[in-house]
């Protein structure tokens, strides 16, 4: 690919993710680099999202790295276009100076400039990419992270209404903001209020425990009768397949 994500073209040494699936990704994401005096530098890197759409990163003109977000027609989104960071040795991210070597699994994130502030808008994490979905109101609370060609977890935002009545009969009703995170693997999920603090999971077993007045979480039950917004799941009715444990 050239600057503009266009394809590959020599002198370049492709690597991909799926040629090392030690330290890759199966997917298609890979990377390109220039050979000089005898070493290898990255100059392009290509990270597969889902649906056939990817984020490419380039070095630019001045040794600035760029990335941008691509449909599977690989047609570039002007929206998606960030500037990268690298992680360097020291742990502190930086451009990518020409010269300046980094791996391939190196952490990157991608960030925009918006009222004289970085704004991360995505980055690596353990390999993974991960997008935050709306950085302007949440910030790094919602996003989605891709591994395998697919969304390998996410975690959204849920609103619930609690409506309590005083005793003169006046009620009051306050909106609330939940986060659910879900990965697809084992379905496993967890909701967690805007503090973290845990509310209810789903683990590997299958069953939901949901945190109660005195902060246990006694077994709800088989998600298949549970939903994880609902504040009391139905298979809360279900003794046989509860359990109880601590949040």
């Amino acid at each position: 690919m050239n600057d503009s994500g266009g394809p590959r073209v020599p002198p370049c040494m492709g690597g991909s993710g799926r040629n090392t699936p030690r330290t890759g990704a199966w997917d298609d994401s890979f990377a390109d680099f220039e050979a000089h005096g005898g070493l290898q530098f990255q100059i392009r890197d290509v990270r597969a999202l889902d649906k056939g759409t990817s984020i490419r990163a380039w070095r630019g003109a001045a040794d600035e790295w760029h990335s941008a977000k691509f449909d599977a027609k690989g047609d570039g989104d002007a929206a998606g276009t960030a500037f990268r960071d690298w992680k360097n040795a020291h742990g502190f991210f930086q451009g990518l100076p020409y010269g300046l070597r980094t791996p391939k699994a190196a952490d990157w994130r991608d960030y925009r400039m918006v009222d004289n502030e970085r704004v991360i808008v995505r980055e690596s994490i353990d390999g993974k990419v991960r997008v935050y979905t709306d950085p302007e109101h949440f910030g790094a609370d919602v996003w989605k992270e891709y591994d395998f060609g697919s969304v390998w977890r996410r975690r959204d935002s849920v609103a619930e209404r609690i409506t309590t009545t005083d005793a003169n009969g006046l009620a009051t009703t306050i909106q609330r903001t939940n986060f659910l995170e879900k990965e697809t693997f084992q379905k496993q999920w967890r909701l967690t209020d805007g503090a973290g603090n845990l509310l209810r999971y789903r683990g590997i077993r299958g069953v939901v425990m949901e945190k109660d007045t005195f902060s246990g979480c006694p077994g709800a039950g088989s998600t298949r009768a549970a939903s994880p917004t609902s504040r009391s799941p139905s298979a809360r009715s279900s003794p046989s397949t509860t359990s109880s444990t601590t949040c």
